[in-house]
């Protein structure tokens, strides 16, 4: 818990605390909140690595895959020693340098719903850092039955999107919004990624998640935002609910 008499925590967060209205109040909601980033490719390494720096106060960091040289151009986590190496384990290693204060879970596996609404229903916030449609939706469905506010992000090509899910001002889930993606769309095995995309998308989940968890700011909803980065542009598409959505429609 930050107080007074812990003067090196306060300054470890100075440059938060002194914002105009986030102060000691938002700072000690960091501290005390909880969340899982299911991912730790390159959306999530970004997305970890902020919201560590920033003092959340338990991370729990979720991936089943291993380190390959291809992963290094965009997931600043891992490196060339970590080649074969969880995911998880290696950002963790680095995670854990970025901010020692930090509770780190890690899953290293590959999550079926059981496990998943266990570790769900713990959080305050997910963060989705995945790369595929069908997770994403299961992802959806548990925090949409449990009210887990999601963040979710995605980075293909030049383009990213970024879509906040707070279920408390009655947004459309995710399952309204991938109406506008096919199957492999977010697939950047068969369609390439620029590095930074992950990085910029990445840090915004990690800033909509702070905003969720300290009520600071405008609560971002009902949109999906996509950055253009080939013509350096963001627009906001406007997200209706599906009434025939199979999650956030069904009475």
């Amino acid at each position: 818990m930050i107080s007074l008499n812990n003067k090196k925590e306060i300054l470890r967060y100075v440059e938060q605390i002194k914002l105009n209205k986030f102060n000691f109040d938002g700072q000690q909601k960091i501290k005390s909140s909880k969340v899982a980033i299911i991912g730790l490719g390159g959306l999530g390494c970004a997305a970890s690595i902020y919201l560590v720096a920033a003092g959340i106060g338990e991370v729990t960091l979720i991936d089943f895959d291993t380190v390959i040289l291809s992963n290094l151009q965009r997931q600043i986590l891992h490196h060339d020693l970590d080649i074969d190496t969880p995911k998880v384990y290696s950002a963790a290693e680095d995670l854990s340098k970025v901010n020692p204060h930090c509770i780190l879970n890690l899953v290293n596996d590959k999550l079926k719903n059981q496990n998943m609404s266990e570790i769900i229903i713990r959080q305050q916030v997910i963060i989705d850092c995945t790369d595929n449609i069908k997770t994403r939706e299961q992802i959806n469905l548990l925090c949409y039955q449990y009210k887990i506010p999601l963040v979710s992000g995605a980075a293909i090509s030049m383009e990213g999107h970024l879509s906040v899910f707070n279920w408390r001002l009655d947004t459309p889930c995710y399952r309204c919004i991938s109406q506008f993606f096919t199957r492999d769309s977010l697939n950047c095995i068969q369609q390439g990624i620029m590095s930074p995309i992950v990085g910029i998308i990445g840090a915004m989940q990690s800033i909509e998640t702070i905003k969720l968890l300290t009520d600071y700011g405008t609560m971002s909803k009902a949109s999906l935002l996509i950055y253009d980065a080939l013509n350096s542009k963001f627009d906001h598409i406007k997200i209706n609910k599906d009434l025939n959505c199979q999650v956030c429609s069904v009475r």
